[in-house]
This record gives structure tokens, sequence and C-alpha cells, in this order.
């Protein structure tokens, strides 16, 4: 079974979009973070950076250990993306193996200043729960 999240608001960018982490799971070499995302006004133009770059997704632990990303999964790849008012979909990103004890963890988008996609204290239900699929 998949972590629950819990104690995480949704993430806005700018008032232009809803994204909010709703589910933790790993395999034995992975984590997976998956995103609900929305764009609630206009259209919207956005960036999602690639594994290795200084501003791409990467989690963080209690004790600053850094998790990166590895690959996503309904973005339509990386880059700059467009958006129209209503888009829905689930989103996965994909990083590298987080110790299966953690509890809490952030998200954090690289090295953004500005309308940053970041979620801190992400709590999860089974701290210890360990996945195969």
């Amino acid at each position: 079974m998949p972590h629950k999240i819990h104690g995480i608001k949704s993430i806005a960018k700018l008032g232009q979009s809803y994204f909010r982490p709703i589910l933790f799971r790993q395999n034995e070499f992975f984590s997976e973070l998956v995103i609900d995302f929305e764009v609630l006004n206009d259209r919207l133009q956005t960036v999602l950076h690639p594994p290795g770059s200084s501003d791409a997704f990467y989690l963080k632990d209690l004790k600053g250990n850094r998790y990166l990303l590895v690959d996503q999964f309904g973005f339509d790849g990386f880059g700059p993306a467009s958006f129209e008012k209503g888009f829905r979909r689930k989103i996965v990103l994909v990083f590298e193996k987080v110790p299966e004890n953690l509890g809490v963890l952030d998200l954090i988008e690289g090295d953004c200043s500005v309308g940053c996609w970041s979620a801190y204290r992400i709590k999860l239900d089974k701290p210890n729960l360990f996945i195969v699929y």
C-alpha cells in the first residue's frame, strides 16, 4: 500500500494553479510523489526542469539529505509547457529512493526563488511501509 499524505494544503503559483502532493509510494529502486495538478485561472505557462538541472525538484528529509528527481510521468516531458484553464491531471515525480523509515519530507523546486512549487513537512502516515510493484 502507498503512503497517504497528511498536513499539506494546496500549493498555488500566483493563484493560477492547484498543485498538491497526494500520495507517496516506492519500490525497491525509486520513490514517487503523486501530485494533483489543476489550472484554475487563465492559461498557465510553466517549466518542469529536467533531472540534473539546478532548478529540478528534489525531496529533502529532516537531516537535510536530498533525493534527486530522476523522471516524471504525466507532464508531457521536461521543459516549458502551456496549459489551458480547467486542465487537470495527476503528475508523478520519480526520485532517488528514500529510506523506508522517513515520516516527513519536503518537496523543493530547486533553485527557485519566486512562485515556487515547494511543499514543506509532507507527513507520511506509515513511515515504515514499503511496497514493491
